[in-house]
């Protein structure tokens, strides 16, 4: 079976959720699966700035970037322009799939013009990496939706998708989040009264979201804190001075191994990092979020028992934190949820769902 997936760097999210359908799909014999990205397929020329006015909307004009998402919900989505529809076409005609899956809404609108006019039998697969299901993500080709949740089945109905076509899978997550979840206590660091330390893992921009990092420090004791800054290696050189009990990861692999180790989690609620989390059975504290599709993921977390979003008003953000971690009975909960999910996902996988 040949598999095209076609995703784009408009967040990572996306372009994990790729890395994730692939891997999956690849453990059947006989599966042979390809990752394009679509918006530099079509727009070679002028992808590179199409995904920095991206990132300086959804970083710097968030208020502009959620405007432009509530038009767009107004209006269905648009066709595919012929010269889109040619290219699209040109690129199925030289993959020849079997099976199309799309993790990125422009592929429903510019893709599923193209299948529809193919000839060509091809089974299309739209993978959601959200729980809101915006408009641009529907598409009349679509053989099947692979969700996050019964809440984005719910809003897919109500925007006439029939039931049949939905699978509710979970946010695909590489194998390295998904092997070896089920954790017991981890050994850890020990603190100088020779007990464990709490490790609280930061991500999705590190302390530069957090306005105080002293006040971070104090409100959180002797807990141990570990910030991944990723391709920021300003914020990595800068928490490296700090010293103490923060450890600075840049660009790292091996975020499963930092997640599962973790008491708590604090970042963003992105859609990929918030099942990377579910996977890993680690409770979250979810930093206020600014754009659509973020606050529907951080209302899921709230709404599953699995995460707990900052409080704008009160108590500082360090003291919330603070709470969340000292709360056992709080956290073991969040972590009985989210194995009951799993439990859930793993009975409708993309590779079930590809193979019908």
């Amino acid at each position: 079976m040949k598999v095209l997936i076609l995703t784009g760097k408009f967040g990572m999210g996306h372009v994990s959720a790729a890395a994730a359908v692939k891997e999956e799909l690849e453990q059947e014999p006989g599966t042979e699966a390809e990752i394009v990205d679509i918006v530099d397929f079509l727009f070679p020329a002028t992808s590179e700035y199409i995904y920095k006015g991206f990132n300086l909307l959804s970083d710097k004009l968030y208020g502009l970037y959620n405007l432009m998402n509530r038009l767009d919900e107004r209006r269905s989505s648009g066709r595919a322009g012929l010269p889109m529809s040619a290219k699209i076409d040109g690129l199925l005609r030289a993959a020849d799939p079997d099976v199309v899956i799309s993790t990125l809404p422009i592929a429903s609108k510019y893709v599923g013009a193209a299948i529809r006019k193919s000839e060509r039998r091809i089974r299309y697969i739209t993978c959601i990496t959200d729980i809101m299901p915006h408009n641009e993500w529907i598409s009349e080709a679509v053989s099947a939706y692979m969700v996050g949740d019964t809440m984005t089945e719910e809003m897919l109905k109500e925007k006439g998708v029939a039931g049949e076509r939905i699978f509710v899978s979970g946010i695909p997550v590489r194998k390295q989040f998904r092997d070896g979840s089920d954790r017991g206590e981890s050994e850890g660091r020990l603190g100088a009264d020779g007990r464990r330390k709490k490790e609280v893992l930061i991500m999705g921009g590190g302390l530069g979201l957090i306005p105080d990092v002293d006040e971070l420090l104090r409100a959180l004791g002797d807990a141990q804190i570990t910030v991944i800054t990723g391709k920021n290696e300003k914020l990595r050189r800068m928490l490296e001075k700090k010293g103490g009990a923060i450890e600075a990861v840049g660009y790292t692999d091996r975020v499963s191994d930092y997640m599962r180790r973790a008491d708590l989690l604090v970042t963003k609620a992105g859609g990929a990092t918030v099942f990377e989390a579910i996977w890993s059975e680690t409770p979250m504290f979810i930093l206020p979020p600014f754009l659509e599709q973020e606050k529907s993921n951080a209302e899921f977390a709230e709404r599953r028992g699995v995460g707990v979003t900052a409080e704008k008003q009160g108590k500082s953000l360090a003291e919330q934190m603070d709470a969340l971690l000292k709360d056992e009975v709080k956290r073991q909960r969040m972590k009985e949820n989210m194995r009951r999910m799993k439990r859930q996902y793993e009975r409708q996988s993309i590779r079930r769902c590809a193979l019908m």
